[in-house]
């Protein structure tokens, strides 16, 4: 769609990790989706977040990305170096177009 490849231009990636059960370390997150394309990061409205009754020390932000990717909650979203891991993931259908509504965390600082 023309009118979101206007809005969608922070160039993005994602990580997920791999489960090993042969090992007691956390799984590292390492390089899943490349070349992405979403919107600027925004704030979460309060309403949502206080729906959500997150109460953290971090800031939930929103951005939506073009097509039905593989991309779910604790993957992490990897824009300009830094990762933002993916709380949420709501696939949006819209004027015959999908789109992914990702809720992202950052820690406040």
């Amino acid at each position: 769609m023309p009118a979101f490849a206007k809005e969608a231009t922070i160039a993005c990636s994602t990580k997920r990790s791999a489960v090993n059960s042969n090992t007691s370390k956390a799984p590292t997150p390492a390089p899943y989706l490349a070349n992405l394309k979403c919107t600027p990061l925004d704030p979460v409205f309060d309403d949502i977040r206080e729906r959500a009754m997150v109460e953290t020390p971090y800031v939930m932000l929103q951005t939506f990305i073009e097509g039905d990717r593989d991309i779910l909650p604790g993957d992490a979203l990897v824009v300009g170096g830094k990762d933002y891991p993916i709380k949420s993931c709501v696939k949006w259908d819209w004027r015959g177009s999908r789109y992914l509504h990702l809720q992202l965390e950052d820690l406040k600082s």
